[in-house]
């Protein structure tokens, strides 16, 4: 008798990918999640696993891992500067709106667009705009850590990095100060892998929680598959993932310390 309600409601949901959705989610509450894929035409999600995180070299000057990487050929890579310049322009202004809080000038855009197209990488640019005088006075800001931020935080910390904070200790800290140290991180362990297939995997299982969030305007980061990310990832550029954990952390912890 439920399967046939719940055929009756597959049918009249037809087209509705909201609706089937959610009457697919309690379907595997009802039926079990082997029938129920079978009555929706899923398949079983595939169960991924973190790879063992390295340790980060205390030599930080070390990059042969990602110099590895950084001459494979990619197709982005390929591109003139002016095909290239639209995407640089676009991280380049929402780099500073989710790192500074502010829309980025013309001056300034010109000036770090200037920098990548004569070799400069994202990261470099990121790393020179949390170490200025301006950065450092949001930085001294009193804006404290939301609860909610905070036990975020402790989940990413934990899980993707293997660092332990006390929500005392990250009370402590200001905003910014959380966001620049905690990025800074996840910089330097992307770098650790040695192995690149470990480093898409913990890059997508990191991105596939991230969205789970729901705080994410982006179509392409609001999506909750680990085969996405694995297949972008692999396809793009080792600055791309970077500036990709930058601006998904920095945008994460600002909705999250919001009201």
């Amino acid at each position: 008798m439920r399967i046939a309600i719940l055929l009756i409601v597959l049918t009249a949901t037809n087209g509705h990918s909201g609706l089937t959705d959610k009457f697919y989610e309690y379907s595997k509450k009802v039926i079990g999640e082997s029938l129920a894929n079978k009555v929706f035409d899923r398949k079983s999600a595939k169960k991924y696993e973190l790879p063992t995180l390295p340790k980060i070299s205390k030599d930080k000057t070390s990059t042969s891992s990602y110099n590895k990487r950084a001459t494979k050929p990619y197709s982005y890579n390929k591109l003139t500067l002016e095909k290239r310049r639209p995407y640089e322009l676009g991280f380049l202004k929402e780099l500073n709106l989710v790192v500074r809080d502010k829309t980025i000038t013309a001056h300034d855009a010109a000036k770090w667009l200037n920098v990548i197209e004569q070799g400069g990488s994202r990261e470099g640019v990121y790393r020179a705009l949390v170490l200025d005088r301006y950065y450092s006075d949001l930085e001294g800001m009193d804006i404290r850590l939301k609860n909610k931020a905070i036990v975020w935080l402790q989940h990413f910390c934990q899980t993707y990095l293997d660092l332990h904070f006390s929500e005392k200790k990250l009370s402590e800290f200001s905003l910014h100060l959380v966001k620049r140290l905690v990025t800074e991180k996840s910089l330097e362990l992307s770098d650790a892998f040695e192995n690149e297939n470990d480093l898409h995997m913990w890059f997508s299982i990191l991105s596939s929680d991230l969205a789970h969030q729901g705080l994410f305007e982006s179509r392409a980061r609001s999506n909750q598959s680990v085969e996405f990310y694995l297949a972008w990832s692999k396809g793009v550029p080792p600055q791309h993932l970077k500036s990709e954990l930058i601006i998904k952390i920095h945008k994460l912890v600002n909705s999250l310390n919001k009201d």
